[in-house]
């Protein structure tokens, strides 16, 4: 499957489980090839795309998640919110594909 996390987050608590534990279900079993690494501000029905640092999903949770069943597929960044700028996206992005798994494995 494709796991979008801000799709998932939209949800709300109509998912049943957060992102992180989504991604807890179905990568243990290998069923993910793909990550949306994508915030949003609230569930439905009024919501718009947010940074990775902000609002409703522990983004550093899914990267925990992620480390935790050793996912080895494909990650895309989503959208970037329009109030950044590409040089603040670019920083963003780099860090939490590069800093924050790092501390994901160090915390065990």
């Amino acid at each position: 499957m494709c796991l979008c996390c801000g799709t998932w987050a939209e949800g709300g608590a109509a998912m049943g489980i957060d992102p992180a534990d989504a991604i807890r279900y179905f990568g243990s079993r290998k069923q993910i090839y793909e990550i949306h690494f994508r915030n949003v501000s609230s569930p439905l029905p009024h919501f718009h795309e947010t940074t990775w640092i902000t609002d409703i999903t522990n983004m550093y949770q899914i990267i925990k998640a992620l480390v935790d069943v050793k996912y080895d597929g494909i990650v895309h960044l989503g959208t970037i919110p329009f109030r950044w700028s590409a040089e603040i996206a670019r920083t963003e992005a780099f860090a939490m594909v590069t800093c924050e798994p790092c501390a994901a494995r160090a915390s065990g």
